[in-house]
């Protein structure tokens, strides 16, 4: 290797110089390209109720980030350190989550508790019982139901998102682009070139979860933005293949929703002499209204390969319950028992934005805008 004087590693990577908040243009001074290079990853600070084992590995990350000024690959090796950190984060939540003791279950249904320091003790543990006739479930403390669980990213991911300290139907679905990018590190990377852009909003995403994870959303996030407003989607079709949607609920102040309310409401939208019994409906989970929709409808027409049940691995929505009107209705009195009826405005000003009523299929994967 070639070996550089004190001088030679102060100097300035005139490649980092001409990114500014602007974008790319003319160079900047190194010092006002040091000062915006820190300011891009001064947002979000982790919420003092992180421990300082993860707090101090998060300031590592930043501080690599700045040095990307005097040596633009730094961006690089600041990307690739913070995938790996995430890993690490969520091993210290998932020990401090369980105060020294973790449960799993046998496949007869024992339970059988399990210190959870050292961390990679219980990764042995859980692989000496992976085979398919003795393999142990994590028991969450939640539900009471087992996942599967190795100790690495993806398990601990699933952890989290079962716990509830990480939410999100879209977030869910964004986990395998955050454990590929993880694996694509650690299990050799090779070489490749990152931007300052590219590491900063890695690292301002990895803030976001782990301050998620020690229950803290981010003011103006892009993953767990505070506060976030969820609506409950209910998609049906008709024996005429018409699907509509609406909303039937929202978070609301502790009341139980009026199914007979919700009833009318969608009996009176109905297209033509359609009867609410007549419909078949699935209730989803989703972070928007059009997202809950759009799977619905895949589903119905059979064109992209969406999830008829469970948690699509195609779009970012999970769905809780398909049936009649009675079955649905009691699911979602089960699922959300504080949301209220959402009612709908005696006046409203017409709006070429708004969706139509329902849409008819026509077969063949093919679909028609019904009545606005």
């Amino acid at each position: 290797m070639g070996f550089f004087s004190l001088d030679e590693l102060r100097e300035p990577d005139v490649r980092t110089l001409k990114f500014g908040p602007l974008g790319l243009g003319g160079e900047m001074e190194a010092r006002d390209a040091l000062r915006f290079q820190q300011e891009v990853v001064s947002h979000p600070e982790l919420v003092p109720d992180v421990p300082s084992t993860v707090s101090d590995s998060f300031e590592r990350l930043r501080r690599i980030h700045a040095y990307g000024v005097l040596w633009y690959d730094f961006f690089t090796v600041a990307d690739d350190q913070a995938r790996l950190f995430l890993e690490f984060a969520l091993r210290e939540r998932f020990v401090e989550f369980h105060d020294g003791t973790v449960q799993f279950r046998d496949k007869a249904g024992e339970l059988h508790d399990f210190p959870t320091t050292p961390f990679r003790e219980i990764q042995a543990e859980a692989a000496r019982h992976e085979s398919k006739d003795d393999e142990w479930r994590l028991v969450i403390r939640r539900t009471g139901r087992g996942i599967r669980f190795d100790g690495m990213l993806d398990s601990l991911l699933r952890w989290a998102h079962e716990e509830g300290l990480l939410r999100g139907q879209r977030n869910r679905a964004r986990n395998r682009l955050i454990e590929s990018g993880r694996n694509h590190v650690a299990h050799g990377a090779g070489d490749h070139l990152l931007m300052p852009v590219d590491s900063a909003r890695t690292i301002h995403d990895t803030a976001e979860i782990v301050n998620h994870l020690w229950g803290a959303p981010t003011p103006g996030g892009r993953l767990y933005p505070a506060p976030i407003r969820r609506e409950v989607q209910l998609v049906g079709w008709t024996p005429g293949e018409s699907i509509m949607s609406g909303q039937v609920a929202v978070p609301g102040d502790g009341q139980p929703i009026d199914l007979n309310d919700a009833v009318d409401q969608l009996g009176s939208a109905l297209p033509g002499d359609s009867q609410i019994d007549d419909c078949t409906w699935v209730l989803v989970r989703a972070d928007s209204a059009q997202d809950a929709f759009l799977h619905a409808r895949s589903v119905a027409i059979g064109a992209t390969g969406c999830s008829r049940k469970g948690k699509c691995q195609q779009c970012a929505v999970e769905t809780i319950r398909r049936g009649n009107w009675k079955d649905v209705a009691n699911a979602l009195a089960a699922e959300c028992p504080e949301a209220r009826p959402h009612r709908v405005p005696d006046v409203r000003v017409s709006s070429g934005l708004r969706w139509p009523r329902y849409q008819q299929l026509t077969g063949e994967g093919n679909w028609l805008l019904g009545d606005r």
